[in-house]
C-alpha cells in the first residue's frame, strides 16, 4: 500500500489488512485501518462492507448508540444496497436496546416504509409497536399491533401482536379509541 497508494489493489490490500486486525481481536487497530481506507479510497465498493463490519462490531461489544450512528450512515450513502434493509433493521434494535425507545420506533416504521415487502416487515411492525409501548405511547403501540396482524396475519410478528393486544393497557387503549369514534358520530 505505502510502495503502490494508485495500484487498483490498494483497496484491497487495505481492507485485507483491517481484517487481519479485526481477526487477531484488535479491533481498534482494525478500525483506523478501516478509516484510513475510508479515507483514502473513498469511492472503493468496499466502504459498505466497512461500516457493516464496523456496526456489527459495536452491536456485538453492545455499543448500540454507536452501532446505530454507523447503521444510519451507512443507509445515508449506500440507499439501494442489498443489505439496506438488514441494516434498517438493525438500526431500529439497536435503538431499542440502548432503551431509546422512541427513535427505536421511528426507526422500525421508517424501516416499513422504506422496505414495505421485505420478510421482515411484520417484525418492524411489532417492534415498532414493543418500542412505542415501552416508551409510554400506548397509542401508537396499539396502532403498529394493528397494522401488524391486519397486514400479516399468518406472521409469527402478528401472533405476538394479538397477544401484547390483550395488555390490560392496550385493552385500555382499545376502549379510549372506541370511546373517541363513538363520540365523533
Amino acid at each position: 500500500m505505502r510502495q503502490y497508494p494508485e495500484n487498483t489493489l490498494a483497496a484491497d490490500a487495505q481492507f485485507k489488512l483491517a481484517q487481519c486486525y479485526e481477526e487477531s481481536g484488535r479491533f481498534d487497530e482494525a478500525l483506523e485501518a478501516y478509516v484510513t481506507l475510508a479515507a483514502t479510497y473513498p469511492k472503493s465498493p468496499l466502504i459498505a462492507n466497512v461500516m457493516i463490519r464496523i456496526s456489527d462490531h459495536f452491536f456485538k461489544a453492545e455499543k448500540f448508540d454507536i452501532a446505530a450512528q454507523v447503521g444510519e450512515k451507512f443507509l445515508e450513502k449506500f440507499e439501494g444496497h442489498e443489505y439496506g434493509s438488514r441494516i434498517a433493521f438493525r438500526v431500529g434494535q439497536c435503538y431499542y436496546k440502548a432503551k431509546n425507545y422512541t427513535k427505536a420506533g421511528d426507526s422500525f416504521d421508517r424501516f416499513g416504509k422504506l422496505f414495505p415487502e421485505d420478510a421482515l416487515t411484520s417484525l418492524s411492525l411489532f417492534w415498532a409497536g414493543e418500542s412505542y409501548r415501552m416508551g409510554g405511547s400506548n397509542s401508537m403501540a396499539f396502532r403498529r399491533y394493528n397494522r401488524c396482524r391486519w397486514d400479516h396475519p399468518a406472521s409469527e410478528a402478528a401472533k405476538y401482536a394479538r397477544g401484547r393486544l390483550a395488555l390490560p393497557e392496550m385493552l385500555q387503549q382499545f376502549e379510549s379509541e372506541a370511546n373517541s369514534v363513538e363520540d365523533n358520530n
